[in-house]
């Protein structure tokens, strides 16, 4: 296994795809990484997955239609927000990494922080909020 950080990508622009091995839509067998709020005003529910292609782990956001107003259980469509090689890197690893610089670019872009998880996936809750402490 590489024990050296992959190059993460992050999109500047979620509504444009990748150009390369990358799915117009999140694909369904897409892996739940963790759902919760991104505070940034009173809060926005968000969901997060990963999907692996040929060459690359994507992850995915989709913004709940609630907004602020709460989880609705009605997603919005999911957005390409950050990527890196697949080769050598396991999932989890790649989920931690991708997730940590998404949430890194967003805090520096001053979009807010992650707020309260709602629910674990391929990284547990307890990562996640760990994860929160990091950016």
């Amino acid at each position: 296994m590489n024990l050296e950080p992959p190059v993460v990508v992050i999109n500047q622009s979620p509504d444009v795809q990748p150009t390369e091995d990358c799915p117009s839509q999140m694909p369904q067998t897409a892996t739940l990484v963790g759902e919760g709020y991104w505070i940034y005003g009173p809060g926005w529910p968000v969901r997060y997955s990963l999907t692996k292609t040929r060459t690359k782990w994507i992850l995915w956001q989709q913004d709940d239609r609630g907004g602020s107003w709460g989880f609705t259980g009605y997603w919005e469509s999911a957005a390409p927000v950050a990527w890196c090689p697949a080769a050598g890197v396991p999932a989890e690893r790649a989920a931690f990494l991708l997730l940590r610089a998404w949430w890194k670019h967003l805090r520096t872009c001053n979009q807010g922080q992650p707020g309260r998880i709602e629910e674990g996936g391929l990284l547990s809750i307890e990562s996640l909020e760990g994860l929160k402490h990091v950016i």
